[in-house]
């Protein structure tokens, strides 16, 4: 019996420095929520807003389903991704990450209208899979992030009698820089 508790002991003590070594410094679940600017190759910067809620699976990963919104002046562009982020730096007030995601984005185009010139005569829209790779900065509860993001392109084609067609191509892809505030995923209290 006295070797049953020198085992028990033993193991016991085992478990609870391992347990010790590998208690999460971070909270797990955590919601990333943020707005910046969109560049496009050509044409004008717009505007983009985002909701990232994730969960961390490891200290290191946190994976999460992105929902954005993209914006120029006659163009916007929806996405629902799946992402995961690698912390290169993961200290207590202080990240650093890396990333990519992977899921949908519809592409729309708001023709313009002749009679009043506001209206819009309808839309072009198309959709397809798509992805963005990531770099971002995060220092307690607020963040920056770079994103570039592989979107589908829009075309459009219009034909008059008597002329040619013509097609206009609209690229989707873009550079997004983002500020953010992240709700939840904060440093773990330490009990003294």
């Amino acid at each position: 019996m006295r070797y049953f508790f020198l085992l028990l002991f033993f193991f016991n003590a085992i478990f609870l420095n391992i347990y010790a070594q590998n208690v999460p410094t971070h909270k797990p679940f955590s919601l990333d929520i943020g707005a910046g600017y969109a560049f496009q190759q050509s044409g004008s910067p717009g505007g983009i807003i985002y909701i990232n809620p994730g969960y961390a699976i490891s200290e290191r990963f946190r994976a999460g389903v992105q929902f954005g919104l993209a914006g120029y002046c006659e163009t916007f562009m929806t996405s629902s991704m799946l992402t995961l982020d690698y912390y290169l730096v993961n200290n207590p007030g202080f990240r650093i990450s890396a990333g990519g995601g992977y899921g949908y984005y519809t592409f729309s185009y708001l023709l313009p209208g002749t009679e009043p010139p506001e209206m819009t005569q309808g839309y072009w829209t198309t959709g397809n899979r798509g992805g963005n790779i990531r770099i971002g900065i995060e220092w307690h509860h607020l963040n920056v992030r770079l994103a570039y993001h592989f979107a589908p392109d829009l075309y459009e084609s219009n034909s008059y009698i008597g002329e040619p067609t013509v097609t206009t191509m609209y690229k989707g892809n873009y550079l997004g820089l983002t500020l953010g505030i992240l709700i939840g995923g904060g440093k773990n209290k330490t009990k003294n």
